[in-house]
């Protein structure tokens, strides 16, 4: 059940949401006529943890930008959880609007979402050659006599790069097994796409 709703061109709350408490104190905390800020809250709140707002399949961040761009005017939403009341309804609404587990599962799709580019750019730098020190048998010079020691070489890095392509598409993979498990709540989520390793960019 979601308290909230987009109702007439705006965000509206139902009567069993304004008789929750927490919601109740904050709409009475704000004096001004038509409750300007407690309509700006309950909208931004729509928009970022809503299963019917537009950009719920988005990462955290990307909301976050678009609905201080679109929905927020002058606010920000880090001032907005500063507020103590607010604070409190933000946690209860994600109660609300969502099971523990699809909590758990987005909380860890979030983290992967954000490692995942640094994780590509990383495995982008893993060199095609690498120098390796190995002890061959070799003539030496000064005394014409086989002798044994260490020799730098110039090698292709095959393995390496082969666990660097191995370990994105585990990325990869883990990601598309967390996204399964929340759509199968109907739940909408953001997907990075895959980009092989190594392919060189488009001209």
């Amino acid at each position: 059940m979601d308290i909230l709703s987009f109702v007439g061109g705006s965000v509206a709350i139902s009567d069993d949401g304004m008789a929750i408490p927490e919601i109740k104190e904050f709409y009475d905390s704000d004096r001004k006529p038509k409750k300007p800020m407690f309509g700006n809250y309950m909208t931004g709140l729509y928009y970022m943890y809503s299963k019917k707002s537009p950009y719920f399949g988005l990462g955290e961040a990307e909301r976050i930008e678009i609905i201080e761009t679109k929905h927020l005017g002058r606010r920000k939403w880090a001032d907005m959880i500063e507020n103590p009341r607010f604070k409190l309804i933000v946690e209860l609404y994600k109660r609300i609007v969502m099971t523990d587990e699809e909590r758990q599962i987005r909380k860890q799709l979030q983290v992967l979402l954000n490692d995942t580019d640094n994780v590509i750019k990383m495995l982008q730098e893993v060199p095609i050659r690498r120098k390796e020190t190995v002890n061959v048998e070799y003539v030496d010079p000064s005394t014409g006599e086989m002798t044994n020691g260490p020799v730098r070489i110039d090698i292709l890095n095959m393995k390496e790069r082969q666990d660097a392509i191995k370990a994105l598409k585990d990325t990869f993979n883990f990601q598309d097994y967390l996204r399964d498990r929340l759509e199968s709540k109907k739940t909408s989520v953001e997907k990075k796409v895959y980009v092989p390793l190594f392919d060189s960019p488009a001209e």
